[in-house]
């Protein structure tokens, strides 16, 4: 999932700032950052996740817009329909979101239990 989000960020970061053509260049500037920015924190869930850290899955969650807007572009990009690319990134950016919850709650009830065995 992770490696999934980073390179779509990474492609959606080249279609913000090859297709946009006809917005300013600072909402271009803007959104391929946005865009590059969840690539990173898409790297950071793998990290959070291999280390047990929790707050770097919560900073994927956060990015929940973000990546509803990455997927829109993907998905508009290879079917040409706004209307159905808004409703797959968004089916799409939900079922990553449930699985990012599923992990932090993963990686509570194992440090839980990791301090639980060291303590004994």
């Amino acid at each position: 999932m992770a490696c999934f989000s980073c390179l779509s960020g990474l492609f959606a970061a080249y279609l913000f700032k090859t297709l946009k053509k006809n917005v300013s260049e600072a909402v271009t500037i803007v959104w391929t950052t946005a865009a590059g920015i969840y690539s990173l924190v898409s790297l950071l869930l793998i990290i959070g996740v291999w280390k047990l850290v929790k707050a770097l899955v919560y900073l994927y969650m956060c990015m929940l817009i973000v990546s509803i807007a990455v997927y829109t572009e993907i998905l508009k990009w290879l079917w040409k329909s706004l209307a159905a690319a808004v409703f797959a990134a968004v089916v799409i950016s939900f079922i990553f979101l449930g699985l990012a919850l599923n992990m932090a709650k993963s990686i509570s009830e194992k440090r839980r239990r990791i301090n639980r065995d060291g303590s004994e």
